[in-house]
């Protein structure tokens, strides 16, 4: 479903371009200004876990969350850009295991952790075309992302904080001078941090996958 879904947002993108290069001497809409909004998420997180530095096995957590976003538009005739930051309240959770049954290198105490995505902060620049009432663009920036790991094997809870990068294409419609509807497609990839769950500890790293829709007001 979220592979289809980012087909379906990548189409959309491709579809408007021809729009946007022939619209050289079309009105476009004025996309220019602060905006404030917030948006629903489906996300998903492949992780890697590092089992005492010496055994690697992955698993996923999936959840939907939403969140809030603030930023700031320039426009020069069709060319948008700009920078956007936004807070994510989080909420994806999963759970993995590594024990003799499923990796033999984990017989022993073994690991079972859940993983729980937290909140999660992102500041991004943005640049786009725009046709009409239509917005296709690209982003890039920086995340924090908040994470907690508990594993009942060991048994032990850790938080961390990982930094990351984030890059997203999406495509936004103004519905009205001043109101905006998008969809949007954002990846995400952070860092492997040591989580002391054992005397020796266990390092996780993650990627993001993630849908967004969104609503914004132009100020």
């Amino acid at each position: 479903m979220l592979k289809m879904t980012i087909k379906t947002i990548a189409g959309l993108c491709v579809l408007a371009l021809p729009a946007v290069a022939i619209a050289g001497s079309a009105t476009a809409a004025d996309w220019s200004g602060f905006y404030a909004g917030a948006y629903g998420e489906s996300t998903s997180v492949d992780i890697v876990h590092n089992y005492d530095f010496d055994v690697e096995f992955g698993y996923t957590a999936t959840g939907g969350t939403g969140g809030v976003m603030l930023g700031y538009n320039q426009q020069s005739g069709n060319i948008v850009y700009g920078v956007e930051g936004d807070f994510n309240f989080g909420g994806a959770t999963g759970s993995g295991l590594c024990d003799g049954g499923t990796v033999p290198l984990c017989a022993g105490s073994g690991s079972e952790p859940t993983f729980t995505l937290g909140q999660v902060m992102t500041l991004r620049a943005r640049a786009g075309f725009v046709s009409g009432n239509t917005l296709v663009y690209g982003a890039v920036g920086v995340s924090q992302a908040d994470v907690n790991v508990v594993d009942v094997l060991q048994p032990a809870t850790v938080d961390e904080t990982h930094a990351g990068y984030v890059a997203a294409i999406g495509i936004e419609w103004m519905l009205q001078d001043s109101l905006t509807f998008g969809a949007e497609y954002q990846y995400g990839s952070y860092e492997a941090l040591s989580y002391p769950l054992v005397s020796t500890p266990d390092e996780i790293g993650f990627e993001t996958s993630a849908i967004r829709v969104s609503v914004k007001y132009l100020f």
